[in-house]
């Protein structure tokens, strides 16, 4: 006995054992910190909604978390902590991965963008056009132009080097505008205060003829100054006159067919020295992790994030959600996927990365906005060649709203999609041959109001003592609806002549009045009629139909009002 005893609890310690290896998120011995970063998990088949949208050629995918620092997501046995830049590039790669799948052409450097501004002269039927090479774009305003800036999304008013990166004047990884000891020196153990920070932004080129844009952008990875200078060249080599050219300024006039037919040759030139004139900006996505958290559950871990996008246009768009595993790194790699996706799904993100040259279909349902007659349809519902939801059944409500498909043609529906059913009662009003039934009355599923429960013995009248709590329920419909008044029918089955189951009939109904009359409803609300055999419910062929016939039913008479 002590032997089995033994035996089983040695069994009972190895299988804990076990268990604690497979789940050493939960059972880790010691309090130490632990730190986890994201895997690349890639997106799944089916994730994302409408997978063939149109997308541009060339993307910018930047790192803008600028925060290095461990920071606690969670403890449990022991601290876990994460590294929200590495995290984000763990997202960064998802995104990228996903592009390149789709034939884009993904870059991870910012690059050189000024404005060309073409405006007609006032004074004669010419361009007058204008660079300045001392306005690069600088989307974080921290005076560092964005090709160049090493921490894109630098809060405002932050001070920083010439790599545009907030100053840490004792460098202990920590920005001075977060440092609450600045004078600390490097070597020693900080911890990681800070204050919120995170804002990012930037810009694609087009192959198709923008010469009549008044707004065009150079874009190149080259210097500003070189880039200045052989768009000046460019423009002497086709004759186009300079009007001024100073340090911070070029300047340019030419005539209206004198630009448009020189342009697309001035514009492959320069191509081929990689500045590329596009009518709109370069499609720049900028992500940053800007929160991780981790949750536990019984048998589960959540882990929480928030993925924050700006687009080049300065759209900020934050994808928060929560991933839930039995394992931590399940959770935490699944959560990135999970966020990423949603990016994907997004409308906004899809439009800005939409091709120039393609048609645009903002609501992204694969029907151009031109033809488009129901603008705005959500993403993944599917639409008709008008680019409007389907909606099989007709009733004017679309298949992803409609609670209730398959209405019949030509039935008056809700909001949801759903037969009316003026009355309550269940059966809705194209079905229900007794309209107007009182709130809380049992209907039968033609939505009349029987005692579908409450029968009578052959030949009998009197009401069996079970089916009294029926009748109560009966009366306490009527006390609910005070100004209501009923006609009780009387029913029976074939055996026997007509005229005996007429009289019958009468006396089943008004054995019932007298029951609800006991019950405090007064006679002027309660009136009585007899059937005899002439409707029956069921068949009189058999026991079982002759049975369900000895009965009553109940009908609402119109109010006065009504």
């Amino acid at each position: 006995m002590v032997k089995s005893l033994l035996l089983g609890l040695l069994i009972l310690s190895g299988w804990i054992m076990s268990w604690g290896c497979e789940h050493r998120t939960y059972y880790e011995p010691e309090a130490s910190d632990r730190f986890y970063t994201p895997r690349q998990i890639p997106i799944k088949p089916g994730m994302i909604l409408k997978p063939e949208f149109n997308v541009t050629r060339r993307v910018a995918i930047i790192n803008a978390q600028t925060n290095t620092d461990w920071t606690l997501l969670g403890a449990f046995t022991h601290p876990w902590r994460g590294n929200l830049k590495m995290w984000t590039d763990t997202a960064v790669g998802l995104v990228t991965k996903e592009l390149e799948r789709r034939g884009v052409s993904v870059e991870d450097d910012l690059p050189l963008i000024l404005r060309l501004y073409v405006t007609p002269d006032e004074n004669s039927s010419a361009f007058i056009g204008a660079v300045s090479r001392e306005c690069p774009l600088d989307t974080d305003k921290d005076g560092v132009p964005d090709h160049v800036d090493r921490c894109p999304g630098t809060p405002q008013g932050v001070k920083t080097n010439s790599r545009g990166c907030p100053l840490d004047s004792d460098t202990d990884s920590l920005p001075d505008y977060r440092d609450h000891c600045p004078t600390l020196p490097q070597g020693y153990r900080i911890d990681n205060r800070r204050f919120v920070e995170k804002r990012p932004g930037v810009p694609e080129e087009v192959s198709r003829d923008i010469s009549g844009s008044t707004e065009i952008y150079i874009v190149s990875s080259r210097p500003a100054d070189t880039v200045m200078g052989l768009f000046k060249d460019e423009l002497k080599r086709k004759g186009i006159a300079i009007i001024e050219d100073t340090s911070g300024m070029l300047r340019f006039s030419a005539s209206v067919s004198e630009w448009t037919e020189q342009f697309k040759s001035i514009q492959i030139a320069l191509k081929e020295e990689d500045i590329h004139l596009a009518e709109r900006a370069p499609r720049i996505l900028q992500l940053a992790i800007t929160e991780a958290s981790l949750n536990w559950k019984a048998r589960e871990i959540g882990c929480s994030l928030n993925l924050r996008v700006v687009t080049g246009d300065g759209d900020v768009l934050d994808f928060r959600g929560t991933n839930y595993a039995i394992d931590l790194h399940d959770s935490c790699d699944g959560a990135v996927t999970k966020e990423v996706t949603a990016l994907f799904n997004s409308v906004r993100i899809r439009n800005y990365l939409a091709s120039a040259t393609g048609p645009k279909d903002s609501d992204c349902d694969g029907v151009p906005d031109e033809i488009d007659e129901c603008p705005g349809t959500p993403l993944g519902v599917a639409v008709d060649a008008k680019g409007c939801p389907l909606d099989t059944d007709g009733d004017g409500v679309p298949d992803y709203l409609d609670e209730c498909p398959g209405t019949p043609k030509g039935v008056m529906v809700d909001s949801r999609g759903c037969p009316l059913d003026t009355d309550g009662d269940g059966v809705p009003d194209y079905l229900d041959k007794c309209p107007g039934t009182p709130k809380g009355a049992r209907v039968d599923s033609e939505g009349c109001w029987v005692i579908d429960q409450a029968f009578f013995d052959f030949n009998k009248h009197e009401i069996k003592p079970c089916f009294h709590p029926i009748f109560d329920e009966v009366a306490a419909v009527l006390n609910n609806n005070p100004a209501l008044r009923i006609v009780i029918e009387g029913h029976t089955d074939n055996i026997g002549t007509r005229a005996y189951n007429q009289k019958l009939s009468e006396e089943r109904a008004k054995a019932v009045k007298r029951y609800l009359i006991s019950k405090g409803i007064r006679s002027d609300r309660l009136s009585t009629v007899g059937y005899g055999f002439s409707t029956p419910k069921a068949s009189n062929e058999t026991d079982a139909g002759r049975a369900l016939n000895r009965r009553v039913k109940l009908e609402p008479l119109p109010t006065p009002s009504e």
